[in-house]
């Protein structure tokens, strides 16, 4: 059986029946396959839209081609060029359901067009909105002149505050960079510049909330205050670089398939891809299953759990590969309860019969067998020799002559006595 890819008959795709955990999201590559990635948005900003292949390489920011939605006509022939007016870039997932710090990189500032009076800002922004009260936008343009600065505005409870824009004002050509950090639900801000490369010291944006984050780059105009006859027309456009999660929480992901049924007490294989994701089981012959996962898939049980995981940003869970087996030794008509380890002393190994035990109708023969089994020796005897006795119980027909007080002899090759040994 197959999870994360839909190649025969009993493969399922994650999102049928799987389980992820809290940081993770399932997404969809094509019809047949999906995968499981982390919640954050981190990107080196390559050309959009991205393709659905190659599959199971488990790269993240490759073949992931529904990760991210476009709207307006943004370049992204070398990174993300951004026009303030009619482009937006935004996940098609939220992300960050615990702390985190997210770094990004702006260059390539300018003015597309139009002219601005008033203190007006106009620029890039990565907004990170947990709902339409609670949000904050940071980002880079221009306000008076012609130098770009950064700015920053956020809304609190539904009560918005007027945003912030502050130096160092730099050259066009600069490089910016903005960390957005998140710990419980306080929201702070930094800045850097190529031309003054030092972190500022870390600004409260106020409490903005915890909670799954919603992740969108697009342009932004805000009002500096207020006066007589403001207005701007400007259309700025800035070129987004990257996006990296510093740090975030939870620090690994998993996906894990329902619990699986084998009908009876049976080994299992399990293979994770891509290479190198770690997997972890847990076995039981009675539900609900143990808390306890291992790391090695020991043991014959009814019942099985498979997860897959990983702790790299980078990493896509893409599939897993699972197979029931008996080894050898192991009785394949066991469909036991707990505590069955198998046959007794004595057993008939090809014993199918009874509720449970995985077989089919027991023949005649077996029932025999069964009936007997502690006192039987079946030989087909030749002419000229003979068995003795006791005697349990004799098959066939045909000429027969006592030769002693226990002993018989067989005087016909259809004969098939059975007695306690042969002299």
């Amino acid at each position: 059986m197959r999870f994360g890819r839909i190649l025969e008959s009993g493969d399922e795709l994650f999102a049928g029946s799987c389980q992820v955990s809290d940081g993770a999201v399932i997404l969809q590559r094509t019809n047949t396959d999906d995968y499981v990635r982390f919640r954050v948005p981190d990107t080196n900003c390559p050309p959009l839209p991205r393709p659905n292949s190659p599959l199971d390489s488990g790269q993240a920011d490759v073949a992931e081609p529904n990760r991210w939605q476009v709207i307006g006509s943004p370049n992204t022939s070398n990174k993300w060029l951004i026009k303030q007016q009619t482009d937006q870039i935004q996940l098609s997932y939220a992300c960050y359901p615990g702390d985190f710090e997210l770094e990004f990189e702006v260059s390539d500032l300018s003015v597309l067009s139009g002219n601005v009076n008033g203190v007006i800002f106009d620029g890039i922004v990565v907004e990170l909105r947990i709902d339409d009260n609670n949000w904050a936008c940071v980002g880079f343009g221009f306000t008076v002149g012609s130098l770009p600065g950064f700015c920053w505005q956020r809304m609190v409870n539904g009560q918005l505050a007027q945003g912030h824009v502050g130096g160092p004002w730099e050259p066009y050509e600069s490089v910016f960079r903005a960390r957005v950090i998140r710990g419980g639900s306080s929201w702070t801000v930094q800045f850097w510049s190529a031309d003054d490369p030092i972190w500022s010291n870390p600004i409260n944006l106020g409490n903005i909330g915890s909670g799954l984050v919603w992740f969108r780059i697009r342009g932004l105009r805000v009002w500096l205050g207020s006066g007589y006859g403001w207005w701007s027309n400007r259309n700025v456009q800035g070129r987004v670089r990257y996006l990296v999660s510093n740090s975030v929480s939870p620090s690994s992901i998993w996906v894990q398939t329902p619990v699986l049924d084998l009908g009876r007490r049976r080994r299992l294989q399990a293979e994770g891809l891509p290479e190198g994701v770690q997997l972890a089981w847990r076995g039981s012959d009675e539900l609900p299953l143990p808390d306890t996962w291992n790391n090695t898939p020991e043991g014959r049980f009814r019942y099985w759990q498979v997860r897959l995981q990983t702790s790299n940003l980078n990493t896509l869970l893409e599939r897993l590969e699972i197979t029931p087996y008996d080894a050898p030794g192991d009785d394949p008509g066991d469909g036991g309860g707990p505590g069955d380890g198998g046959d007794d002393p004595g057993d008939d190994p090809g014993d199918g019969g009874g509720p449970g035990d995985g077989g089919g109708q027991p023949s005649l023969f077996s029932l025999l067998l069964r009936r007997f089994r502690s006192y039987w020796l079946i030989s087909a005897v030749p002419p000229d020799r003979r068995i003795t006795g006791p005697f349990r119980t004799v098959f066939g027909s045909g000429g027969q002559r006592r030769t002693g007080e226990n002993e018989w002899t067989q005087t016909s090759n259809e004969e098939r006595n059975v007695g306690d040994g042969w002299k």
